[in-house]
Order: C-alpha cells, then sequence, then structure tokens
C-alpha cells in the first residue's frame, strides 16, 4: 500500500468530480484499480449527475451507470480501474 500511495503523491494524482477515491484497493505500475460498494456508486453518481446534461459515450462513466443503472441497486461491488499518466 505504501508503494500505491507514494505513486499517487509522485504523480499528483487527482480524481475530477468529487468522486469518493480515498484509497486504492490494489494496483499496478500503470493502474489503480478502487473498490465500491455498488450503491454507494449509484448514489454518488445521482448526487454529482443528477442536474447536470451528460454526454453518453461508449466507455464513459455515464455510459456505465445508463447500461448498469438496476444492477448497481443491488447487494454488489464496482471496480474503478484508473490509468496513471
Amino acid at each position: 500500500m505504501k508503494y500505491l500511495i507514494n505513486k499517487l503523491k509522485k504523480n499528483n494524482i487527482h480524481f475530477d468530480n468529487g468522486m469518493p477515491y480515498v484509497f486504492p484497493w490494489t494496483g499496478t505500475d500503470d493502474y489503480l484499480i478502487f473498490r465500491f460498494h455498488s450503491s454507494e456508486f449509484f448514489n454518488k453518481y445521482v448526487e454529482l449527475y443528477r442536474d447536470k446534461k451528460v454526454k453518453i459515450m461508449k466507455g464513459n462513466i455515464h455510459a456505465f451507470f445508463q447500461m448498469n443503472k438496476q444492477r448497481l441497486k443491488e447487494d454488489t461491488w464496482v471496480l474503478v480501474k484508473l490509468k496513471i499518466k
């Protein structure tokens, strides 16, 4: 975990839109993986984008949300993989 935290600091990682990224669940040299309970992910998405016009494009968070809206209400997990640039 110390390695991942140092990598975050070294690469000046910023997370947009206020998603609740606290600590990575796991990672590699190129990616950080975060784990969220699906209902937490659902509620945070709705809170952030409820009154905003979003552009749904293949592979973006908005397309993911639309395709999985019902499953996100279930008792399951969401893994988010972020590329370190």
